[in-house]
Parts: structure tokens; sequence; C-alpha cells
């Protein structure tokens, strides 16, 4: 018998927070999605500034599907823009069940310019993909400094 398994996809999405969700509501998404992902082999990284999340899904097809549509309905945030959701060949962050981390001014002056407030729509995939690769680098560095 031949085992198929499900071919990669990456989910991105941008929202608007509300401005009720707290500190307390990211831990519980995180708590949530490390729970949810490992039983689901969904990596990801989750982004927020105070105005907006960007996350990254990677996983298969049926589960990012589900999982997008029960995202969609959280009442955390709202005007959800699904920006990406493609097949890839390999994940961009094989080492993250879930990330969460608050967008650094840093990385927000590379990808954007400074000039005028963040928005993640003003962004192209290519841009955001970036945004979030730099976010998962910086991540890294923290957790496992050269």
């Amino acid at each position: 018998m031949t085992t198929v398994t499900s071919p990669l996809y990456r989910a991105m999405y941008w929202s608007q927070r509300c401005t009720t969700t707290t500190q307390f509501d990211l831990d519980e998404i995180l708590n949530a999605s490390l729970r949810h992902n490992s039983r689901n082999q969904v990596t990801g990284l989750l982004a927020h500034t105070k105005e907006y999340f960007v996350q990254l899904l990677e996983g298969p097809y049926h589960v990012l599907d589900h999982l997008l549509a029960g995202i969609r309905r959280d009442p955390r945030h709202r005007y959800m823009t699904l920006t990406q959701f493609l097949p890839i060949e390999q994940r961009n962050f094989p080492h993250w069940i879930m990330g969460e981390a608050r967008l650094p001014d840093y990385i927000l002056a590379q990808v954007q310019c400074t000039d005028r407030p963040f928005h993640p729509g003003k962004l192209t995939n290519a841009e955001l993909l970036e945004m979030m690769e730099m976010l998962g680098d910086m991540l890294m560095e923290t957790i496992c400094p050269t």
C-alpha cells in the first residue's frame, strides 16, 4: 500500500486587529495554535502590530482551508484579507509550529516607507513574505543566538 501525502500549501492573510484584543488574547491564540498545529502538520507565524495581524500558515490544503474558515470567524479581528493560498515545494517555517511576535519598527521600515502608517494591504505578497521571513529570522536569533 502506497502512502499519499498531501501537497504543501501556504496561506497568508492580513486583518485588522480589534481594539479590544489584549495580550491575553494573543497568548490564547498561540496556545490554541500550538495544540492544533502540531496534530495537523501546520507550521507558521503570526505577526502583529497595534492595528493589524499578518499570518502565514503552511500545511495540507484541507487542513488550511478548514483552519482559515475558523480564523475568519474569530471576533478578535475583522476584515480578513486572504492574500495567498497556493501550493509550495517546501516550508518557509519548518521549525515553527506557531511563532508569534509584534512586528518591530526596523522590519516595518525595511518593507514600507516610514513616512506613512503601516498597512499590510499596501504591500505586495512578496513584500509580506519577506517581512514574515525577516520576523522568523529575528525570532530564531532570539532563541538560538549565534
